[in-house]
């Protein structure tokens, strides 16, 4: 039996998309713009954002990728 608990509420800002990374691979996904309810995987970071370049500087910015492992994020695009 699947138990979904409500792990944290973020407002929608309009014109931003939801973008996840993969810690564990560096895969950035992007999640699209009208996802109200979104599954949270285990060791994946979601942020909202104007586009992938735009994410991946705010998680720059936060410390969460560094500069290294920004060039394997922007390898995996397509």
């Amino acid at each position: 039996m699947d138990v979904h608990k409500l792990v944290a509420k973020k407002r929608r800002v309009p014109g931003l998309r939801l973008f996840k990374l993969d810690t564990k691979t560096g895969m950035v996904t992007d999640l699209g713009l009208d996802r109200c309810l979104v599954d949270i995987e285990p060791g994946c970071v979601y942020r909202q954002a104007l586009n992938r370049k735009n994410f991946v500087k705010i998680l720059l910015r936060e410390g969460i990728i560094s500069v290294t492992s920004k060039e394997h994020t922007d390898a995996g695009e397509s």
